[in-house]
């Protein structure tokens, strides 16, 4: 039998007296088919039909029972009736910094969190009507209690999901129907136990993998006959932990440190306190408020609007304004499908003198790393959110919705001198420990060591100085006691510093072009920087050739070239290292089947970013596709980008006026968001 669930996720359900039916007929039909040689046709035809009729009967006798039963009695979780399922299928994640055991069902009718974890996780719950829950062999539940919105954070990726809560053991969360609803596209991987999904909102696949067991099903038999209430899937011995948990692991020490501090990774409760850097503007001479037109609406958005502009002033970081200034709002959907509420401070941007603070520079940075063998890093919690507005400025904030005009109290994000201001804080705050064994770059605090025992000490220290100034961290972007880190770009470790793999990584994937146009961006690339290639127009003659009619074909030649012009881009002198006193310059391209970008500095290439187009990218216009990869190449850069002026490059001549023009659609929208806050412009590549 078939739920009626969408196409793309049909869920086949086969009940135990099904299941016996079906053994008992192909056991009958065996027989049947051996004989059928010494029997005549119409013998064999007359055996089927009676066969179904008493089939028919045998189901339909059966099955009585469960058609009298009301199917709004329970809720159900189906992964508990066998072990052995396909939907049994486990990941860690973690709920408010705590790590968490998740039994990912898409039998289940909803999502369901265990008493315990609960507990541990601390999780707010609120009173529900009594319900009802089935699980495997018939055991009946009793659930007295809710939850609404609760973070889980899998992978580094947020999602929040309601949840009925029920006593079980065994596994932490169980995340059904519901939440697969808003997944999309889903892509089982039996082989390799994993499933790929599309987030919404997103242009990259998310891959999840399962937890494998170590061991034979015998626990889970044990724990059937102490007949207790446990998920029986999950009564298999330990688990070989996966790579990423691997790496994950924090020493007991440290996280002794860290249940010291558990406040600091909850959400603030109030406004951050009045500081010497609280964010002011100064405007350039002349300018008059700003004041643009808010943007249109639909329905469903008009009512998020309000729901999250009725959040902002329960908690107090916004107030109702009669300000002459007013910046439109931007409602850009994350990654877990709920709304991110901007704020498009692009005019206010243009009308502000720009604050130089002197931004860290990375190079140096990590040259204070010598001698470190263990690094934790911390990220605040909407860090921007923590620093207050000047009370003068204020006003210069506000914004206008549908139904109502409101200014920030805290700082809020999009506004250009935000990192400077930003910066200036964590020196301020940490200058007593910097470069001795903190560094601080933006909201990316890394906390370095020779030994475990001083990185006890120093870990200690470092969350004191947060308490004390009332800065929040968020657990799921943080990282503990760790031989071996990612922090700006570059992998720190015992051995030193090494730049991180990924950075050649789009040259080394660079595929084969597959028609002219594919061939000619790539001799468009390479002949950019062919004055650093020694002999580039020998080694690309093959290539050039192939632009001729008629002549697309690919000979080992071709390849061959193809391959040396990769690795010429990605040695030296071609690729440099940068020059933090010197311009940045992104270079963006896209195709039908994808985006890339050039991260380089007078002409000397840095870094390369690629990204194939899928699914729902893939239908973009020319327009959207270059402004994908500009927001993927600013995101892929933030450090070298941040708080500096760069200019962007593209062949689209229309995202000239990008920065100046009124976005239209949800995409653009979401896109935009993410540029707002840096400092750079456009310029047209001919």
């Amino acid at each position: 039998k078939y739920h009626k669930c969408p196409a793309y996720f049909r869920v086949q359900v086969i009940s135990d007296v099904e299941s016996s039916s079906c053994t008992d007929s192909d056991s009958s039909s065996s027989t049947s088919y051996e004989s059928s040689s010494s029997s005549s046709e119409e013998e064999v035809t007359q055996k089927r039909r009676v066969r179904k009729t008493e089939k028919k009967k045998e189901v339909t006798k059966e099955e009585t029972p469960i058609k009298e039963k009301k199917p709004t009695e329970a809720e159900s979780l189906h992964s508990m009736q066998d072990p052995n399922k396909p939907n049994s299928f486990r990941v860690f994640g973690r709920v408010n910094g705590k790590k968490i055991l998740i039994l990912l069902d898409n039998g289940a009718t909803r999502n369901f969190l265990i008493e315990e974890a609960a507990r541990k996780c601390k999780v707010p719950l609120e009173s529900s009507q009594p319900q009802t829950i089935v699980v495997g062999g018939g055991l009946r539940l009793k659930c007295l209690n809710e939850g609404k919105n609760m973070e889980v954070v899998i992978k580094k990726k947020p999602f929040k999901i309601d949840f009925l809560v029920i006593p079980l053991d065994g596994v932490d969360l169980i995340r059904g129907m519901p939440w697969f609803f808003t997944l999309g596209i889903i892509s089982w991987d039996v082989r390799n136990f994993s499933m790929t999904f599309m987030p919404d909102g997103e242009n990259e696949p998310m891959t999840l993998q399962g937890i494998t067991s170590a061991t034979r099903p015998k626990a889970a038999l044990r724990a059937i006959e102490a007949d207790q209430p446990a998920c029986w899937v999950m009564a298999l011995a330990t688990d070989v932990p996966s790579k990423e948990e691997q790496e994950e692991i924090v020493p007991p020490r440290i996280h002794s440190v860290l249940d010291r501090f558990e406040d600091l990774f909850e959400e603030p409760k109030g406004l951050p306190p009045p500081r010497s850097y609280d964010h002011r503007f100064i405007m350039t001479q002349g300018a008059e408020p700003v004041n643009v037109r808010p943007y249109r609406y639909g329905y469903n958005q008009k009512a998020e609007i309000e729901r999250l502009v009725k959040e902002m002033l329960e908690s107090g970081i916004v107030q109702p304004s009669s300000s002459p200034f007013s910046s439109p709002v931007l409602l850009v959907k994350k990654k877990d499908n709920t709304w991110r509420f901007c704020v498009d401070y692009r005019a206010l941007n243009e009308a502000t003198v720009k604050d130089r603070h002197p931004i860290p520079v990375i190079d140096e940075l990590l040259d204070e790393l010598t001698g470190a063998t263990i690094f934790s890093k911390i990220n605040l919690r909407a860090g921007y959110h923590q620093i207050r507005m000047c009370k003068d400025d204020v006003p210069k904030t506000a914004f206008r919705t549908h139904d109502g005009h409101y200014e920030f109290l805290v700082m809020p994000f999009g506004l250009t001198n935000a990192p400077a201001t930003f910066q200036r804080c964590m020196n301020d705050v940490f200058r007593q420990y910097l470069r001795d064994f903190i560094l601080v770059f933006f909201d990316d605090i890394l906390i370095y060591s020779q030994t475990e025992e001083l990185h006890v000490q120093h870990l200690a220290t470092a969350l004191q100085v947060l308490r004390d100034n009332q800065l929040y961290a968020k657990r799921s972007k943080c990282s503990f006691g760790q031989p071996s880190i990612g922090y700006l770009e570059h992998i720190v470790c015992q051995q030193g510093v090494r730049a991180d793999p990924e950075k050649l990584d789009a040259m080394q994937r660079w595929p084969l072009p597959k028609d002219l146009k594919g061939l000619r961006g790539f001799l468009g690339l390479t002949g950019y920087y062919q004055r650093f290639i020694q002999g580039y127009g020998l080694i690309a003659q093959p290539l050039t050739q192939m632009l001729k009619k008629g002549a697309f074909q690919w000979s080992d030649k071709a390849r061959a070239a193809f391959e040396k012009l990769k690795n010429a881009l990605m040695t030296v002198p071609v690729l440099t290292l940068p020059d933090f006193n010197k311009q940045f310059t992104i270079e963006t391209d896209a195709c039908d089947v994808g985006v890339g970008a050039v991260l380089s500095q007078e002409g000397h290439p840095i870094a390369y970013m690629s990204k194939a187009l899928t699914g729902r990218a893939k239908p973009l216009s020319t327009y959207e596709k270059e402004l994908l990869a500009i927001v993927l190449a600013v995101e892929k850069w933030r450090p070298y980008l941040i708080g500096r002026r760069f200019v962007v490059k593209t062949d689209q001549n229309s995202l000239k006026y990008m920065l100046k023009q009124r976005v239209s659609t949800p995409t653009q929208q979401r896109w935009l968001a993410k540029l707002l806050g840096y400092d750079f412009e456009i310029e047209y590549r001919r």
